[in-house]
């Protein structure tokens, strides 16, 4: 039997290079040409930046085997997640082979992961060839949550490995949300849904603390994603990510902002990530009060006074003498003119 081993990410490889070489495989780290029986391949987060480059360093080859293996997955098994490689020698001790419904499931990442890469050659050419209408995302699902009146779906285009640390499927999410960030500010989770926010350190209880920052100490969370020292999953900054979430009734997406406060920018990111209309009151650098509603607008004039008032549906009135800002995506004639220079409009 042989394989064709290309790997960017070279987690676990070394234990299954070896029991490759121990069942018997031809291991090929260049392409012979020829027909292969397993096909590992995992290809680079991050492009060139010039044509030139790109067009050199490209992967293209290995793109081209490794969708190859995908489409015939009966016969080439297909491996892109260093993850898998434990569940495919498990397999193939226990049964002598990898059975279809496995092998179908590792064909659909496969085939996604030759689709992300080529996405983003795609889209790094069209940005240096100044054809911005070709400029486009590829969205994955993330998770799906089923109440009885809506569905949450999160969605995301960033690469999967720039994660690591506890297996979660929101991870995306959580890493996004460390990049809306500002500077040493805190975001608590639960079920998906942001509870509370801060500017600095505050491990407040909840199932996932996002801090953008060092985390020296356990906090007792389910999961931390942070910038360095004991977090689960490390994640340094990413350029212009962006989360697409999506409810019934909602859909927005946001990108990392820039040039605006640090509070102001801590109030964005935090009805931003929220599923639901929400309102949110930050004073004295952390969250201070919160309204939420699946259905409907949540009550704005019954929020306290506080240093930024943000929203993330159209905003139609508001007490603007109790805030210093005020963040909506869109406001009303009324609203504009109450507020003045007070008002941010950010679009969600």
């Amino acid at each position: 039997m042989k394989a064709y081993v290309s790997v960017h990410d070279d987690r676990n490889l070394g234990e299954f290079l070896r029991w490759m070489e121990r069942n018997g495989f031809e291991v090929y780290t260049e392409d012979s040409g020829g027909e292969y029986d397993v096909v590992v391949v995992n290809l680079p987060p991050d492009l060139p930046r010039s044509e030139k480059r790109l067009l050199k360093e490209g992967r293209f080859r290995d793109v081209g085997i490794l969708a190859g293996a995908a489409l015939r997955y009966e016969d080439v098994l297909p491996v892109c997640d260093p993850d898998d490689y434990e569940l495919v020698m498990e397999l193939f001790e226990r049964a002598g082979d990898v059975p279809k419904s496995v092998r179908r499931i590792l064909s659909m990442k496969a085939l996604l992961h030759a689709l992300e890469y080529m996405s983003r050659v795609h889209t790094r050419l069209s940005e240096l060839f100044g054809m911005v209408e070709y400029v486009h995302h590829v969205w994955k699902v993330k998770l799906r949550i089923l109440e009885n009146s809506y569905t949450e779906e999160y969605l995301t285009d960033l690469p999967e490995s720039v994660f690591f640390g506890k297996e979660n499927p929101l991870i995306p999410l959580y890493v996004f949300a460390l990049d809306l960030l500002p500077k040493g500010g805190t975001v608590v989770f639960n079920r998906a849904v942001p509870i509370y926010a801060s500017l600095g350190f505050e491990p407040v209880e909840g199932e996932v603390l996002v801090y953008n920052g060092e985390i020296h100490d356990q906090t007792g969370h389910d999961l931390v994603v942070a910038r360095g020292g004991a977090a689960d999953v490390i994640s340094k900054p990413k350029e212009t990510p962006t989360l697409t979430v999506e409810s019934e009734g909602i859909g927005y997406r946001v990108e990392v902002e820039s040039g605006i406060g640090d509070v102001e920018r801590l109030a964005l990111a935090f009805v931003s990530l929220s599923p639901m209309r929400v309102v949110a009151v930050f004073k004295d650098g952390r969250l201070s009060e919160v309204g939420r509603k699946i259905e409907g607008i949540p009550d704005v004039l019954s929020m306290p006074q506080g240093d930024v008032l943000a929203v993330n549906f159209h905003l139609e009135i508001v007490r603007c003498d109790l805030y210093s800002k005020v963040i909506a995506p869109n406001a009303s004639e009324k609203v504009r003119k109450l507020c003045g220079s007070k008002l941010l409009l950010r679009k969600l």
